[in-house]
């Protein structure tokens, strides 16, 4: 049977850690510690997006039903459409073939949505998707 007092799990590293620290160091991870945990918090931006209530949740396109949230943003109210959304309304369901086509463009640099990627839509696929973008953006 084991000590009721010994640690367990993650504790067990942590004291093994602190053991090789020195006396200084331990005090200056605390201090920084407590002045990240005491700094104060950053101010929320001015305008955060809310989801708006009373508005239909479905965008009809051509026939076809969307789901989306309606969100009062900067610029007014939007309408916001999920990757999932689209390709359900036009696929009818996510496959996992999509998802493996999609996985394996997103390695090679292309940033695909899935619902480009079943084989009926590759003669309107253009290599210049394919190679994703010649550059990344920064946000």
């Amino acid at each position: 049977m084991s000590d009721v007092n010994e640690p367990t799990g993650r504790a067990r590293g942590g004291l093994a850690r602190a053991k090789k620290l020195t006396a200084k160091k331990r005090s200056l991870i605390a201090s920084n510690a407590a002045k990240k945990r005491w700094a104060p918090v950053e101010p929320l931006p001015q305008h955060l997006p809310c989801v708006l209530e009373g508005y239909s949740s479905s965008l009809e396109l051509a026939g076809t039903k969307l789901p989306c949230a309606v969100i009062e943003g900067p610029n007014g109210v939007q309408r916001v459409l999920s990757e999932s959304g689209i390709t359900n309304a036009i696929l009818g369901t996510r496959s996992g073939a999509s998802k493996r086509l999609k996985k394996a463009a997103e390695e090679d640099g292309a940033l695909l949505p899935l619902f480009v990627a079943p084989s009926q839509l590759n003669e309107f696929i253009t290599n210049d998707l394919l190679d994703g973008p010649s550059f990344i953006p920064s946000y």
